[in-house]
């Protein structure tokens, strides 16, 4: 993928990429044709492993991606890129930082990542900083409605039975508990 990706960069400049990526982002799209579009190849490209191991370049598309969006973008890239972007690594959160400090637009899009599940509670302090916000934090379970807290609940207690992908299961798969968690499940839902 590496000659591959190579290629793709002789082809076209980051500015493009960036072009791509909000023009994708911005418009009603139907996702089970997001193929067919002709903008995914950028949105494709920022999910890709590969992209991730070059961490020069994905941090100068993050950049690309933050100039070249607009307001209501820029959170989109907060919510895709950025957030994949964001970790505990700490040559990633002093470049964070640093941008962050002369970028109010990567700080915006900063602000809309949610990463306090996946990250350390220094990390998340040190983008909360950067950011010049606190970051959103998952409610405390004590101060969720009853409803969501049973839906939760249903819901591990059917992917612990029957895993993440149950739907999936067919007929003959589908025990007598596994089928009475995806009633309850079922009930539960709001």
């Amino acid at each position: 993928m590496d000659e591959d990706l190579d290629q793709l960069f002789s082809l076209v400049t980051l500015d493009e990429i960036a072009t791509a990526w909000c023009s994708y982002s911005i418009r009603p799209h139907d996702p089970t044709q997001d193929e067919d579009d002709a903008d995914w190849w950028a949105v494709s490209l920022m999910l890709a492993r590969e992209i991730f191991q070059r961490t020069d370049l994905y941090r100068s598309i993050l950049l690309k991606l933050v100039e070249h969006a607009d307001d209501t973008t820029l959170g989109n890239v907060g919510a895709g890129p950025l957030e994949n972007y964001v970790s505990d690594n700490e040559e990633d959160l002093k470049w964070l930082e640093r941008e962050c400090a002369v970028n109010p637009r990567l700080r915006s899009a900063l602000s809309g990542v949610w990463c306090a599940d996946f990250v350390s509670a220094e990390t998340l302090y040190r983008l909360d900083c950067a950011a010049g916000v606190r970051l959103a934090r998952p409610r405390p379970r004590e101060e969720l409605p009853t409803w969501v807290i049973e839906h939760q609940e249903a819901k591990e207690r059917l992917i612990a039975l029957a895993g993440h992908d149950w739907w999936q299961l067919t007929d003959e798969e589908m025990t007598p508990a596994i089928k009475e968690a995806v009633a309850e499940y079922l009930r539960a839902e709001p």
